[in-house]
Order: C-alpha cells, then sequence, then structure tokens
C-alpha cells in the first residue's frame, strides 16, 4: 500500500511581516502537488491569521482538487473540548497535541548560534527526557554489537576524519558500553 503522511503547518504567529515570498509559497504549493498528490493525506493548516483564508481563496486555482481536498483549517480555541480539539481529534487522532506539539506550551530553550538569541523550542517538546531515552537506546545497541551503536556507518561516509566519533581513542567505551542504563 501506499504510505499517508499528516503535514502539520503551525501558524500560530504567521503574519504578514514574517511570511514567506509569495515565490516560496507557490514552489511549497507546487511541491505538495506534484510531489506527494498519492503521498499526503493530511494537511492540517493550525491557527492561521485573519488574513490567511483571503490568501487561502486566492490560491486555490492554482493547487489541484485533490491536493485542497486534503487540506483541513483549524481556528479557535484548542481547549480540551472545544471545536479546534474536536476537529483535531477526527482528523489526527483524540492524542493530536502529543503527536503534533500543538496547543502546548514551549517548554524549554536554547542559545542559537545561527540567531545569536536564545530560541524556544517546539510546542511540547522536552528535550532532557528524550536524550536520555535516545543514550539509553545507543547504550542497548552498543551493549549488544559490542561497539558504535551506528555499526553500519563505516569511516567511508564520514566527511570529516578528524570529527568522526571514533577518531577519540574509548569514545564508545566511555561514553555509551561503561554506563549503565537509566
Amino acid at each position: 500500500g501506499v504510505d499517508k503522511i499528516c503535514v502539520a503547518m503551525n501558524l500560530e504567529l504567521f503574519s504578514m511581516r514574517n511570511s514567506p515570498p509569495r515565490k516560496v509559497m507557490m514552489e511549497f504549493i507546487e511541491i505538495l502537488t506534484i510531489a506527494f498528490p498519492e503521498t499526503l493525506g493530511t494537511c492540517v493548516v493550525w491557527q492561521p491569521p485573519g488574513y490567511f483564508h483571503t490568501l487561502y481563496r486566492l490560491l486555490s486555482p492554482f493547487v489541484d482538487p485533490r491536493t485542497l481536498q486534503k487540506v483541513v483549517i483549524v481556528s479557535g480555541d484548542g481547549a480540551p473540548g472545544g471545536d479546534a480539539d474536536r476537529r483535531m481529534s477526527e482528523v489526527v487522532s483524540p492524542e493530536w497535541r502529543t503527536l503534533l506539539g500543538l496547543g502546548q506550551p514551549r517548554i524549554e530553550s536554547a542559545y542559537s548560534e545561527h540567531f545569536r538569541k536564545e530560541v524556544q523550542s517546539a510546542r511540547g517538546y522536552e528535550f532532557a527526557p528524550y536524550w536520555r531515552f535516545r543514550l539509553d537506546k545507543d547504550r542497548e545497541v552498543a551493549v549488544k554489537n559490542g561497539g558504535p551503536p551506528w555499526r553500519r556507518i563505516g569511516r567511508e561516509l564520514a566527511l570529516d576524519m578528524t570529527q568522526w566519533d571514533s577518531a577519540f581513542p574509548d569514545f564508545w567505551e566511555a561514553n555509551l558500553a561503561s554506563k549503565p542504563a537509566g
């Protein structure tokens, strides 16, 4: 069978001031229409600004009708039991907040070298528990394989050998295999 994807576009803080150029929007529409006509299951547009509906009506004639049928615009109060909550439960799942992070607070932030300022994490995303989980899984694989958890990736795939983890003596033993899980 053909897998279907759900694209979630969070437009909560979207405005004319920070919107992408028209060319970018048209390219996005082209990608959805050409590359994903049979793969796109649903495109959820979450909390678009007021002017979005006018823009959507203007751009809709350029979108394949099959793709348009897959676009769901969700506005309003996302509180449990509200209209937006019911719509998201129908379209995605009753667990939509957990699956997509939409409607959840921003919990963490980190300094971005690129933006040279503190930036917030994705909604509902907590890095620390995920990182602990990831390290525990890597340790399990390292112990099972007797070495790095990514055995199938060899030195020939590394672009900069000085940055390759195996360039540092005992890296895996010191960071994964010798530490107890948890």
